[in-house]
């Protein structure tokens, strides 16, 4: 069947030239990274990958688990259900990533010292920090790519997203150029993301028709824990890194987190379900 063999080679070509630009935005800027600083900033760089790896693996498996039903919905044209489980799916996602990444937000230095010793390299706790939040933006926008794949058709929505990600590079150079501290080449990456889901949310929103209303609320859901995260990481200057505050405030900061999410991050649906839940838990 050409037109099928031609529709299949048309999609995989345009998600391979994705996936080329995100590779070399990438390798880029750790290239640029260690002309302008050094072979030791690659160590940096490393760790904090390895970090967020470790981290994002979880809620990468719970947003697999999502794709076949924001498929399904697509495909069924069941959109108001498509429409609702994308946002939803991303909501968790995000909310999931909260959770887990408030810790190391907040006590970065105390995590990497008990993990490689009190020796770190330069930059590695900003780059960090700052990967961590670049992450929770992945998780936010997960869930609108596989929804972009559903819908096919992706070469225009490739190529905006691809020439937003390979800014990556010439921000570096330039900020490096001109002297700025190499920290503020991930939180150029942290602005092109935030970019890039502003994109991915107006594609969303021609293509499959969302209420105002529907994306007012999502924002409102979400921007009030992103600006929780905003807050931890400049408190985080600030406290003392050991074991006592570790946990005296991980143990606060966590009950934040989920007052904040269920009381400004759900619907009303979300948070009957959630207390509910807790009702149970208590009664039982």
């Amino acid at each position: 069947d050409k037109r099928m063999f031609k529709e299949f080679l048309s999609f995989s070509g345009w998600n391979v030239f994705g996936q080329i630009a995100l590779v070399g935005a990438n390798q880029g800027v750790s290239m640029i990274l260690n002309i302008f600083v050094g072979v030791v900033i690659n160590a940096a760089v490393g760790i904090a990958n390895q970090v967020n790896t470790a981290v994002y693996s979880f809620v990468n498996n719970f947003q697999i688990a999502f794709n076949p039903q924001i498929i399904q919905t697509f495909a069924n044209g069941e959109m108001d259900e498509h429409k609702k489980l994308l946002l939803s799916a991303s909501k968790i996602s995000f909310f999931l990533l909260t959770f887990l990444v408030v810790p190391i937000i907040a006590f970065p230095k105390f995590i990497l010292n008990l993990w490689l010793g009190n020796t770190l390299p330069q930059y590695v706790i900003p780059f960090t920090q700052f990967i961590l939040l670049n992450s929770l933006i992945e998780a936010l926008i997960g869930p609108f790519w596989m929804s972009a794949s559903a819908i096919g058709k992706i070469k225009r929505y490739q190529i905006i997203i691809s020439i937003f990600i390979f800014l990556n590079v010439p921000v570096a150079y330039i900020l490096l150029f001109y002297g700025v501290s190499p920290e503020y080449v991930m939180v150029a990456k942290f602005i092109i993301s935030i970019l890039t889901m502003v994109y991915r949310l107006y594609y969303a929103d021609v293509t499959l028709s969302f209420k105002n209303v529907e994306l007012f609320n999502y924002l409102k859901n979400i921007i009030p824990v992103f600006m929780f995260l905003i807050i931890i990481y400049y408190a985080s200057h600030y406290f003392t890194q050991n074991w006592k505050n570790f946990v005296g405030y991980t143990i606060l900061l966590e009950l934040f987190s989920f007052f904040i999410i269920v009381l400004w991050g759900m619907n009303k649906y979300e948070q009957n379900f959630i207390y509910k839940l807790i009702y149970k838990r208590i009664k039982n």
